[in-house]
C-alpha cells in the first residue's frame, strides 16, 4: 500500500554540493619521430623561417581573397618561437 510523502522518514542530514575546479591548460604535443625533421635545420633562423610560414600557410588557405605574401614579419618570425 503507498504512503504519502508526509508520512516518509526525514533525516537531518544537511548536504552542500562544492564546485569543481575548472582550469584550462594549453598543451603541446612532441612527436619523437618528428625531431629528426627539427634536426636537419643547421641554425635557429631556418627553423624560425619554417615555423613562421605555417601560420601564414593555413592564414592563406582559409582567406582565399585577403592572402598574406611577401617576406615574413619580425612580428611572424617571433611568434614562432611560441
Amino acid at each position: 500500500m503507498a504512503q504519502g510523502e508526509e508520512l516518509w522518514p526525514h533525516s537531518n542530514i544537511v548536504t552542500e554540493e562544492t564546485p569543481i575546479e575548472q582550469r584550462k591548460h594549453n598543451v603541446c604535443n612532441a612527436n619523437t619521430n618528428s625531431l629528426g625533421e627539427i634536426l636537419r635545420f643547421s641554425s635557429l633562423k631556418g627553423l624560425k623561417r619554417m615555423m613562421a610560414y605555417c601560420p601564414r600557410f593555413i592564414y592563406n588557405t582559409r582567406n582565399s581573397k585577403d592572402k598574406k605574401g611577401g617576406n615574413l614579419t619580425v612580428e611572424e618570425t617571433e611568434e614562432a618561437l611560441l
